[in-house]
Formats: structure tokens, sequence, C-alpha cells
């Protein structure tokens, strides 16, 4: 995830030994939309901004120098310069289970790599199996976070960030299923939706089997 941003110009900005926390009234660029963080000149020509804890996910971000901007020597920019960069939108960073095979009713979970909309996004996912679409509920499962392999995937997370489901409905055994995550989930974090969709691949126990068995007798 980016948390840094700097820009190099052609020639000292600042006086030398002048390098440090610049004054945000004070700057040659302007950031918008402006996170939180510090600006620093690392150099006489490099200016840096730290955001904290990082830059906003799911944002455009334009870096913007005005004409006019004077350097220690006197020279005037005489040309705007426009740069822009962009973070991206909900990416599924990671899922439960992990193994393939699973009960009629799982317990299932989407993580992803920044703050989504629990409502909103349980509502955008389903369950594809056997050419069926299969709404998922959240209903029932808190019991089943404390599990023990479960409760050690969530400490692993950022809080806002994953959520937990199930079927609403039991689903055949022996199929491979599908969870899918639509293009179009939005974010907490910037106004930037995902462009694909997005999900993960369990399959259901089969029924039960008895193998053949023998018995030797002397």
């Amino acid at each position: 995830h980016r948390s840094r941003v700097e820009v190099t110009f052609s020639e000292p900005m600042i006086a030398l030994g002048a390098a440090g926390d610049a004054d945000p009234t004070n700057l040659p660029i302007r950031l918008t939309p402006a996170p939180s963080g510090r600006w620093r000149w690392e150099d006489t020509r490099t200016l840096a901004f730290e955001a904290v804890p990082r830059f906003p996910m799911a944002t455009t971000y334009e870096v913007r120098i005005a004409t006019g901007v004077r350097s220690e020597r006197g020279s005037v920019l005489a040309v705007e310069r426009i740069a822009f960069f962009t973070t991206n939108p909900p990416e599924l960073e990671d899922h439960w289970p992990r193994s393939s095979s699973t009960n009629l009713r799982p317990l299932l979970l989407a993580g992803f790599d920044q703050r989504i909309d629990p409502q909103v996004t349980l509502a955008a996912i389903s369950i594809r199996v056997e050419g069926r679409t299969i709404a998922v509920v959240s209903e029932a499962v808190t019991e089943r976070l404390n599990e023990p392999a479960v409760s050690q995937w969530i400490a692993g997370r950022t809080e806002g960030t994953w959520v937990a489901f199930a079927p609403a409905e039991t689903l055949p055994a022996a199929s491979r299923c599908e969870v899918v995550i639509p293009a179009g989930l939005p974010s907490l974090e910037g106004p930037l939706r995902t462009t694909r969709d997005q999900g993960f691949f369990f399959q259901t126990y089969g029924p039960l089997r008895v193998s053949p068995a023998s018995c030797d007798v002397d």
C-alpha cells in the first residue's frame, strides 16, 4: 500500500541545510485530496509527503505544481505540471475456508485489502453451484467465529476489512462451489469501485461411503 509520494525539482528549492519538515501552508506542490500526513524536504530539491498511516484506498490523487514556482536560484516554472496516481479499489486478499472441502452449510469469510461496508458487501456476494445462484446470509455465524482456526484467521486481519457469511440454503453434496463478489464493489475509503468480478472456490463433502473390508481367518 502506498504511503509516500515525492517530487524532485531540477534546481534547489530551499537553502542548503534547510531540509526537514516543511511548512504545509507554504508549499510549491498541491496534493488533492489531501490525506493525513506530513510534508518533508528530503534535500534541497526533493519534497516528499508521508501519509499516515497510508494513503486512503480507492482514490485518484492529483499532484499539481503551479506556474510561478520559484527556485532558490530565481528560476521560475513556466508551465504547470500535473500528475496523477491511484490507489486500488477493494481487492480480495484472503478467504476461508482455505482447504477445499467443507460441509453443506459452511462458514465462509472474505478478507479485503481495505475497509468495506459489510452490509453492502454481503448483499452483493452470492454462491454459484450446479448452474444456480444462491444468496448468502450473515445470521447464525457469530458463534462459529470462535472456532480456533477461524479466530486465528480473523486476528490476522484489520477490523472492518472482512465479512463472514454462510449460504442461505443447504448446498448440494460433492459439488464445486464458487463465491462470487461482483464488479462494482465500493470501498469505505474512497469513491472508486471494483471493475471485475472476484471470488474463490470450495468443494462440499461427498456422501459417506464405507470402503470394502476384508478379514483374514486362520
